[in-house]
């Protein structure tokens, strides 16, 4: 008696598979991110057997377990929380009383978004230099009080004017520029982290091409009309 057995088989790409577009280009690669980062298991992952990925990751910044537990019960049940905070404008850290109601990520540390009671400002705290957070009972403010939180920016980015034209071509691509303008809205809490991170801060545009591939056309408040840059 013949025994049939099945043969392998592979799917490959023919004339008639329309091409992945840009969303589906930015998810793989946020796959083999997540990959690399050995979050996501390369069995789960849209390829069967995903390219080797490595990361230029900088070193990991510290969150205490114990503070990220009592900042997360905070924003959920919008509790005020005491900690004590070292900053680098005195020597010796200080008893804070926060009302936090976000986490913020600036590219290479955590901050917990959250209203200085003291003050009455909304500030990021880095979770790595708040020690010994308690809960002590409910927030007087949420989120919605945060102006910085709930204002957007709007941010243009071209190539450098000095590159050649193939040079910036090659530049609007890299970035998903429409007609050499890129346009970024950021909270406005964290439009500094977003133009540190693209080497957008001030003097940038002075940098050789070469090494400032981009630059900042404008920078101004989402819906206004003023503009700087």
């Amino acid at each position: 008696m013949r025994t049939w057995l099945p043969s392998p088989k592979s799917y490959r790409a023919g004339p008639g598979l329309p091409a992945p577009d840009g969303a589906a280009a930015a998810t793989l690669l946020r796959e083999l991110r997540l990959m690399a980062e050995g979050v996501l298991p390369a069995e789960d992952g849209t390829l069967a057997h995903p390219p080797a990925a490595a990361l230029a990751e900088p070193p990991a910044r510290a969150a205490p377990p114990a503070v990220l537990r009592v900042v997360i019960s905070a924003i959920r049940e919008r509790q005020a929380m005491e900690a004590g905070y070292q900053s680098f404008s005195s020597p010796e850290p200080r008893r804070r009383r926060l009302e936090p109601h976000a986490l913020v990520f600036d590219g290479f540390r955590w901050h917990a978004r959250a209203r200085d009671v003291e003050t009455g400002d909304f500030r990021d705290f880095v979770l790595g230099r708040l020690s010994d957070a308690a809960l002590v009972g409910l927030a007087e403010t949420d989120g919605g009080s945060d102006a910085d939180w709930n204002a957007r920016m709007r941010l243009e980015i071209a190539p450098h004017p000095d590159l050649a034209v193939h040079q910036r071509a090659a530049v609007a691509v890299d970035y998903g520029m429409i007609g050499e303008r890129l346009i970024l809205t950021p909270r406005r809490a964290v439009n500094w982290y977003v133009k540190r991170r693209l080497g957008l801060t001030e003097g940038h545009e002075t940098r050789p091409a070469n090494d400032q591939h981009i630059v900042l056309v404008s920078e101004r408040e989402e819906n206004e009309g003023s503009t700087r840059g």
